[in-house]
């Protein structure tokens, strides 16, 4: 068993223990180990950014990170829920897998997939990961980039429209510049030139010719 199966099953156990009673669909650990096999949870940066261009009313976005990092830089629309406020009554009322379908999405994907094995576990059948999350975002949808001169015509076509979105997304009201989430740094002020005083034209002074006797 890898790392990764260790620690989802080491989450399930704690989720299987203090999971609340009252959620009918709860999905048992061993079913959710299985689940985690399959592909279908993912949703692509792509189909992500159709999504929100679309204004889709059932897509709830939930950005778990922390609130600084949230607050540095979120996609449109996203909530903030993070990852060890999952299991807080008032957090999970937020999410209403009920009435939307959720996906999940951090700086990678480690992040988002616990996420989504919380809610698997608490019932929610309509939840998803952002494959790759921000990483992926600002590679494919911010800064796509031009495929080769033999890429196929259906790769030229995902391109021209990665560039489409990476336009409409530049205007949202957060910084959508490369690696936004990371840490700025400073920018440094502009050296400030010299003032130069002009040259003053210097007076020459003739002296007057002596006359001859």
């Amino acid at each position: 068993m890898n790392r990764y199966f260790l620690g989802a099953f080491v989450l399930l156990f704690f989720l299987s223990s203090c999971s609340r009673d009252d959620r009918k669909h709860s999905l048992s650990p061993e079913a959710l180990l299985t689940e985690l096999s399959d592909q279908w949870r993912f949703a692509s940066t792509d189909q992500l950014a159709d999504w929100l261009i679309q204004k889709d009313p059932s897509l709830l976005l939930v950005d778990v990170r922390s609130h600084e990092e949230y607050d540095a830089y979120s996609l449109p629309g996203a909530i903030n829920i993070p990852l060890g406020n999952l299991l807080s009554p008032e957090d999970q009322a937020q999410l209403n897998c009920e009435e939307y379908f959720v996906v999940f999405y951090s700086n990678g994907t480690v992040l988002a997939e616990k996420a989504w094995m919380i809610s698997r576990r608490l019932g929610c059948t309509n939840s998803f990961v952002l494959k790759g999350g921000l990483n992926e975002w600002t590679a494919t949808i911010l800064n796509p980039q031009e495929p080769p001169a033999t890429a196929s015509s259906a790769a030229f076509e995902q391109y021209q429209l990665r560039k489409a979105a990476s336009l409409y997304f530049a205007g949202g009201s957060k910084s959508m510049e490369a690696e936004p989430f990371l840490e700025q740094k400073k920018a440094q002020p502009a050296p400030v030139a010299e003032k130069t005083v002009p040259l003053q034209p210097r007076k020459v002074e003739v002296q007057a010719e002596e006359e001859g006797c």
